[in-house]
C-alpha cells in the first residue's frame, strides 16, 4: 500500500513545490529514456558530467545525485512514470490546487516518488516529511550462499553520510576454515576523522 501520511503533513507551499520536483524530475528521467531508445543517450549517466556528480536539494531534505540513474530498471518502470506523472500535470501546470486535503494528488505523488527512489536507488524525502529515511543513497543487499569454504565479503562499502544500508545474508553452511562477513562500512556519517559518527 502506498504511503500518504508524510505527504499529507507537508505545508502548501512546500506541497506545491513537492509537485513541481517530481513532476519535473520524472519528464527528465523520461526524456533520458526516449534519447536512450532514439540511440542519442548511449553515454553512461556516470560519463556524461566530467564536473561529477550534480547534487540537487530543492525541496527536499538533503541532497542527491539525479546523474546516478538505473537505466535497466528505468527501461521497465518509464510507462509507470510517465502515468504517473501525467497524473500530477494539471496540478504542475496550475490548472489545479495543490492541497493536503486532495488525496488524490497525495497518492499519485507517491505512487512517482516510489518509482522514481526504484530508479534513482535513493529516498526521496520532502522537508518536514517524518518517518522517512533522509534522502540520499540507499544501498540494499540481499544474497544467499550455499557453502562458504574461504571469505566471503557480502558488501564493500566506503561512507555512508545519509541514507539506508540494508544487507541481508545468508549462507547454508559456514565451513570451519570458512568467513562470512555481512557489510563493511569504512565511515558512517560525519567527515573523516572529525568527531562522532
Amino acid at each position: 500500500m502506498i504511503e500518504t501520511v508524510t505527504l499529507s503533513l507537508l505545508g502548501g507551499a512546500l506541497l506545491t513545490e513537492g509537485v513541481s520536483f517530481l513532476y519535473g524530475q520524472a519528464g527528465e528521467l523520461l526524456n533520458r529514456w526516449r534519447d536512450r531508445r532514439a540511440g542519442n543517450g548511449t553515454v553512461a549517466p556516470e560519463d556524461a558530467d566530467t564536473a561529477g556528480p550534480r547534487r540537487l536539494t530543492g525541496p527536499l531534505d538533503g541532497p542527491f545525485d539525479p546523474t546516478r540513474v538505473d537505466m535497466a530498471r528505468l527501461d521497465g518502470l518509464a510507462d509507470a512514470i510517465a502515468s504517473e506523472r501525467g497524473a500530477l500535470n494539471a496540478y504542475a501546470e496550475g490548472f489545479r490546487s495543490v492541497g493536503p486535503e486532495d488525496e488524490q494528488l497525495l497518492l499519485a505523488m507517491a505512487r512517482l516518488r516510489t518509482l522514481m527512489e526504484s530508479v534513482y536507488g535513493q529516498s526521496l524525502t520532502f522537508r518536514g516529511e517524518r518517518d522517512r529515511p533522509a534522502t540520499g543513497a540507499r544501498v540494499s543487499v540481499d544474497v544467499t550462499l550455499e557453502d562458504v569454504y574461504g571469505e566471503a565479503d557480502i558488501a564493500r562499502i566506503g561512507t555512508v553520510e545519509s541514507g539506508d544500508v540494508d544487507v541481508v545474508a545468508r549462507a547454508k553452511d559456514v565451513k570451519p576454515d570458512g568467513k562470512l562477513t555481512v557489510a563493511r562500512i569504512d565511515r558512517i556519517g560525519g567527515p573523516a576523522g572529525g568527531g562522532p559518527a
